[in-house]
């Protein structure tokens, strides 16, 4: 399965000012917006690294629902994949919630899975050679310029105790495998983790969980 990261989807309280930040300070530019009903939206890029961030218009907007149960942050880690329904299938066969089927979009199916917890999954696969869309923006003539290469890597934080069961969620559904396994200690803080890695090592992804009530993971949890 030929997977790598396509967008990462942020909800925040105003996407005008996080983008800002973004574009400010690490070069990033705006190449795309959109506004329905409820929630407006900026996609900002650089390089390969494409970002969506979205903010309520209203209480009924997702991401509204979203901030209301967590502070801001990272909502959705979207992947492209060479085969959408394969993965569909073998969420169907864990018993992982599929959030949407698949739709299609100028032959670009996407879909949506349930990841660890509240974060979720976007699947895209593009024909040919097309490698970036994101369904119902409108883009802008801007170009991004690249100050990065891509993105590392991806971690989740889970509460202790959950390490395992977050790791065995990702090999099931993804394929993932173990690459390292980390327990660092010190007086004032410590974790365990492990580095997960797709099959052609274009994603790496690193779940922690706190060691102990110190732990900077226990307060990023908290």
């Amino acid at each position: 399965m030929q997977m790598k990261i396509d967008r990462v989807c942020f909800y925040v309280a105003d996407a005008a000012k996080t983008s800002n930040w973004f574009i400010y300070y690490l070069g990033f530019q705006v190449i795309a917006t959109y506004e329905n009903k409820h929630t407006y939206t900026q996609e900002i890029a650089n390089g390969e690294i494409y970002f969506v961030i979205s903010s309520p218009i209203n209480s009924f907007s997702p991401v509204a629902h979203f901030l209301d149960a967590h502070p801001e942050g990272i909502a959705d880690v979207s992947f492209s994949v060479s085969n959408v329904q394969s993965i569909l299938d073998r969420a169907g066969e864990l018993g992982v919630d599929i959030l949407k089927p698949i739709d299609q979009h100028n032959n670009i199916k996407y879909a949506r899975v349930a990841g660890w917890d509240c974060l979720e999954h976007t699947l895209t696969e593009y024909p040919g050679n097309i490698s970036q869309f994101y369904p119902g923006v409108r883009t802008s003539n801007n170009e991004s310029q690249a100050s990065f290469i891509n993105i590392d890597h991806i971690v989740l934080n889970v509460a202790r105790g959950e390490l395992n069961d977050a790791v065995a969620y990702y090999q099931g559904l993804f394929d993932f495998q173990i690459q390292q396994t980390f327990k660092i200690q010190t007086p004032r803080s410590g974790l365990y983790s492990e580095a997960l890695i797709d099959s052609t090592g274009q994603i790496q992804f690193n779940i922690n969980e706190p060691t102990d009530a110190n732990s900077q993971i226990q307060e990023f949890i908290d």
